[in-house]
């Protein structure tokens, strides 16, 4: 190149305008101008955007939305220039199904879908059928229309989503409040800004943003967020115990709660008016799983006890006088684990299917737990009367407990973090029933006490809870009446002895238990067969 010719092209340089580019500072100018972006070149700059680069054509639109841009319009616009304006208009269906665009679809093994959304900076995690994802839908679609969905375009995009959820989406676990994922344990504060807390063998910490999905319903109140340094034993001040024994098994159940599978022991309070048993339902639910009604009453039937289990982690049931069999039964299947199923609306064939394992609070006056199988399972606490110089206003207790709830579910979480690191070494052998609590409460029980501590109040509170089953069924009353005075020596004098009717007794040794089979007789109703089974007390004879 010759001197001259650069001399030229210098020259051609300097007298070159400079041309400004019609997208820069968009978003900062269309916060004080909203026209700047409806500029002939400003629209022909978006439009060739969209065609070349979508990704940052979408990013830049976002912003322009987050601005005050009514995209809506601006989107015609750009379809005019690329071509697409003399098309028709997308339908409602249509806009609402290009919202999931946003959203993570995904599905559980019962065939639920869910759509995982962030909003505020943080995850939500939504049933496709909720109201709540209805909400969040009808929502967005306002925001990108200015207009409200119609309710057919609505349901038709609800069933395209949950298909696309169910054939398209992996199969994930979602949570409620409590969740265990690669030998990690994680509790759902359920607060505003929607933080977990990560459990592990060296500790817990605060984050947000677990590995696992939590769900939350309705009514649900934020746990608070826990602090270090704090101690179990406070929580003997605001819980009115007979006994060390009954706080070690108070313990327990706490403990157990803190995990995200069964089974779970069931904690049964009882006492005369005034011993503070709501008081106590009300500080167990308080400091793993509040909620808006902490203590309900029974429902009336398994398919309500089944739906009030799947909205809540920790159920407490107040005030409970006297529980049918069928009831026990149920209570049962929720301790350890177990189903039920109810055809589903508008079908003849299909199903819908509750599986769940929960911790189970109830209190009363009387001794309502009378049938052997839950008594297993359950923790009997008595409360006593509180006396008129301890009895406080309830607003104080409520205000020095919101003090202490932070350092005591911080203590709580100390010991799960003490179980998980000692578990892997902890003994499964001689186990009690309900076996994996056990082998649990054996991990983190030797931060506090001696090995045995609970399996040791537990048998002592079991013994106790024997004589109570005994005393509520007349058959065992009438068997142990002869045991007691040396007549039942066998199998074959048993029969006889009870009820010309006897149809069948038994005694199985390895669970030291009878069981007997007879008719019952009212003068109101025909006969029916009767069965009761029973625990033999310590120091009874039994058959040779």
């Amino acid at each position: 190149m010759t001197a001259e010719s650069e001399k030229k092209i210098l020259e051609m340089i300097e007298q070159a305008e400079v041309v400004a580019d019609p997208l820069e500072n968009l978003v900062e100018r269309a916060k004080t101008d909203p026209g700047a972006p409806f500029e002939p070149e400003v629209l022909a700059s978006l439009a060739d955007l969209e065609e070349k680069q979508p990704a940052q054509f979408h990013k830049l639109r976002a912003e322009l939305k987050a601005a005050g841009v009514l995209v809506s319009s601006l989107d015609k616009k750009i379809a005019k220039l690329n071509g697409g304006g003399t098309g028709r208009e997308p339908s409602h269906t249509d806009v609402l199904i290009g919202l999931t665009s946003e959203t993570k679809l995904f599905h559980t093994a019962d065939e639920t879908a869910y759509a995982e959304i962030c909003i505020k900076g943080h995850r939500e995690t939504f049933k496709v059928r909720s109201k709540q994802f209805r909400r969040w839908l009808t929502n967005r679609f306002f925001e990108e229309t200015s207009r409200a969905p119609n309710s057919e375009a609505l349901q038709s995009a609800l069933n395209q989503i949950e298909a696309e959820a169910h054939y398209k989406g992996t199969q994930r676990e979602v949570y409620h409040r409590v969740a265990e994922y690669e030998g990690r344990s994680y509790l759902d504060l359920a607060d505003e800004p929607r933080r977990v807390v990560e459990i592990g063998p060296e500790g817990w910490k605060v984050t947000d943003n677990p590995p696992v999905s939590f769900h939350r319903t309705p009514g649900m109140q934020p746990l608070p967020v826990p602090e270090k340094s704090g101690s179990v034993q406070t929580l003997k001040k605001f819980v009115n115990l007979a006994s060390e024994a009954d706080f070690v098994l108070l313990l327990t159940f706490l403990m157990a709660a803190l995990r995200a599978r069964g089974p779970y022991p069931v904690l049964g309070l009882y006492g005369d008016g005034g011993s503070g048993k709501s008081s106590a339902s009300r500080i167990v639910r308080l400091l793993l799983d509040p909620s808006e009604a902490p203590l309900r009453a029974l429902p009336r039937d398994t398919h309500g006890l089944f739906i009030a289990a799947n909205n809540a982690h920790v159920m407490a049931f107040d005030n409970v006088s006297e529980l049918p069999r069928w009831m026990s039964d149920v209570l049962c299947q929720l301790s350890t684990g177990g189903g039920f199923a109810v055809r589903q609306l508008y079908t003849d064939q299909d199903e819908v299917v509750f599986s769940v394992d929960r911790p189970i609070v109830l209190n009363g006056i009387e001794e309502f737990v009378t049938e052997p199988d839950l008594s297993d399972r359950t923790f009997f606490l008595y409360l006593k009367r509180i006396t008129e110089e301890r009895r406080r206003p309830e607003q104080e207790l409520w205000a020095e407990l919101e003090k202490e709830r932070p350092r005591i579910l911080g203590a709580l979480l100390d010991l799960a973090a003490h179980g998980l690191r000692k578990l892997p070494e902890t003994s499964r052998q001689g186990l009690p029933r309900m076996a994996d609590a056990f082998w649990w409460a054996r991990a983190w029980e030797t931060a506090l006490w001696r090995s045995g501590t609970v399996e040791k109040a537990y048998r002592s509170n079991r013994e106790q809870a024997i004589e109570t089953v005994l005393e509520a069924d007349p058959v065992a009353t009438a068997l142990l009446a002869m045991m007691t005075g040396g007549i039942v020596r066998t199998v074959r004098t048993v029969r006889p002895r009870i009820s010309k009717d006897l149809r069948r007794a038994t005694y199985c040794r390895e669970f030291e238990t009878w069981e007997v089979a007879c008719a019952v007789y009212d003068p109101c109703c025909p006969p029916k067969a009767w069965r009761s089974t029973f625990m033999v007390p310590k120091g009874m004879p039994t058959p040779r």
